[in-house]
């Protein structure tokens, strides 16, 4: 079953009993919240982590080119989930890093098949790789 298509009290519902374990993300922030609204609604003890959307993740990146604080943007996420580039853009950079951390959400890069990029990014100080291979991931890192 897909969850992008379930009803979200649906979603709040399956997802309540096992906040401690999960990370909630969606390309769309809109839809993030209002899957962690209804997880909450359904009872809930703690909310469950969570990965900012494209908008948050673009405001990140725009924000850390001149180092400015992206606190606002990223008061109510854990984690980003991004790509290293996106149409030809760079996305991960040592001050998108930098400025994460700084606010204590972590960073991690999908998707990662090759050991020698895993090498480097953790390496570079990513906090965790989104791969298909998790045979080479654990043989690798």
């Amino acid at each position: 079953m897909k969850v992008d298509t379930l009803p979200t009290d649906a979603i709040g519902a399956m997802l309540a009993p096992h906040t401690d374990r999960l990370l909630v993300t969606s390309f769309s922030d809109r839809n993030r919240r209002a899957a962690l609204r209804s997880i909450m609604r359904a009872g809930a003890g703690l909310p469950p982590a969570t990965s900012g959307g494209r908008r948050t993740i673009l405001a990140l990146r725009a924000l850390s080119v001149p180092r400015l604080s992206p606190g606002r943007v990223l008061r109510d996420v854990d984690a980003v989930q991004i790509p290293e580039r996106h149409a030809g853009i760079r996305v991960l950079t040592p001050a998108l890093l930098r400025a994460a951390h700084a606010l204590g959400v972590e960073v991690h890069v999908w998707t990662v098949n090759e050991p020698d990029t895993m090498r480097r990014l953790v390496a570079a100080g990513v906090d965790g790789i989104v791969t298909d291979r998790a045979d080479l991931a654990l043989r690798t890192v």
